[in-house]
């Protein structure tokens, strides 16, 4: 009887282990999506993960998750942001991940060929469009979206 309910518990006990070895996003600022953090790349991270299959249209995920070429991860005001491109082919088709407060995320997806403008998505639906790329780490975000990823 004892061992039936030590085991349930060591379960529970390697969860919550697990739950805290997972860092921080902030803590992949300063670093490219593909350098890990105890043992985790950005776009492995849970909620970066999350964000993007939440807030992305299912024909932008593969790209996002893609082999990219990217820059570093910057962090404006309370959000954290991540630019990558289709390699060879940066300036006509890019996207961003941007992290928010508390479980809010916005996708900035950007195709010359489709749009021809920055398309800003939250829950897979499209926001707003800017007439220019998709910021990197450094760029500005639309108001209304910085807004809305506000605490």
């Amino acid at each position: 009887m004892k061992r039936l309910l030590i085991l349930p518990i060591a379960g529970l006990l390697l969860m919550a282990a697990q739950k805290s070895s997972v860092p921080g996003v902030a803590a992949y600022v300063g670093k490219y999506p593909f350098d890990k953090v105890r043992g985790i790349t950005f776009l492995r991270h849970p909620r970066v993960r999350a964000a993007v299959l939440t807030h992305a249209p299912k024909p932008v995920q593969p790209w996002v998750f893609g082999n990219v070429t990217a820059s570093p991860i910057g962090q404006r005001g309370g959000q954290i942001l991540s630019g990558a491109c289709e390699p060879h082919n940066c300036g006509s088709h890019n996207w961003t991940v941007v992290i928010g407060a508390g479980q809010k995320a916005a996708i900035c997806h950007f195709d010359a060929e489709q749009a021809g403008r920055a398309q800003w998505f939250m829950h897979q639906k499209l926001v707003i469009e800017t007439d220019d790329v998709c910021p990197s780490a450094e760029g500005m975000l639309p108001p209304l979206i910085a807004s809305r990823l506000q605490g």
